[in-house]
């Protein structure tokens, strides 16, 4: 076996075991700070989970606004209640915020309550002669404000009961009319025996006048239920 030079003992002793510095210990995380920055750690991804509870919560809430704002539409712009019932039927469950919510913001709902206080919308009462979606009081009325373009609303009041369907146009027209006529009433209730107006040019012309016969549509002016003409359409704010 070779001997080792004199000192090499001493080399390799100081080499297998080197002196560690005083401050070593002081080199690592201290104990107090790594708690510190775990709980920071913990808070910051507790605080992100918040935010995207948040955000959860509101895209839950414009999605239940949307649903909300779909039914009053379909159901025919009808009251809170009325609106609930409707989406309830049709397995929808709204929230009655939502739904006031939806109605409070409505520009069509502010545009029929206006045109009510001008004049009515249904010469209401029950005709016995018709069974429901049999008989139809169509009028125009004017949007407060422009919105996309439709500056008008054609309304179709089911004779019998009052029910309501809407059709927002830009232009009140014989073939826009016609056009709502068809989507909101043929399509969704059949084809009625009645449409009374207040028998303006957009509803008593020679396309109207054609469309109504070949679908056997009789169009006659609004009548009271004790069969007097309603007055005239004299325009909104001219009316005394």
């Amino acid at each position: 076996m070779p001997l080792m030079p004199h000192g090499a003992n001493g080399l390799a002793s100081s080499l297998s075991t080197p002196e560690l510095p005083r401050d070593f210990k002081n080199a690592h995380v201290p104990k107090s700070r790594a708690n510190e920055e775990h709980q920071n750690n913990k808070q910051v991804g507790q605080a992100a989970k918040i935010e995207v509870s948040k955000i959860d919560l509101d895209w839950q809430h414009k999605g239940e606004l949307f649903r909300a704002q779909w039914a009053h539409g379909a159901s025919g712009h009808q009251g809170r209640d009325a609106t609930s019932k409707w989406a309830q039927d049709r397995g929808l469950d709204l929230t009655m915020d939502s739904i006031s919510q939806v109605i409070h913001d409505c520009e069509m709902c502010a545009a029929i309550k206006q045109a009510k206080q001008a004049k009515p919308l249904w010469y209401g009462g029950r005709r016995s002669k018709y069974k429901y979606g049999e008989a139809w009081q169509i009028d125009y009325i004017t949007l407060p404000q422009t919105r996309q373009g439709q500056r008008y609303v054609l309304t179709m009041v089911e004779a019998t009961t009052g029910w309501l369907e809407t059709y927002p146009v830009p232009h009140a027209t014989a073939r826009n009319t016609m056009v709502g006529l068809e989507k909101q009433i043929l399509w969704r209730h059949g084809t009625p025996e009645r449409i009374e107006s207040d028998n303006g040019t957009h509803f008593k012309n020679s396309l109207i006048n054609t469309w109504a016969r070949e679908h056997g549509i009789e169009c006659t002016p609004f009548m009271h239920l004790e069969g007097h003409q309603a007055p005239p359409f004299c325009g909104w704010g001219t009316c005394h």
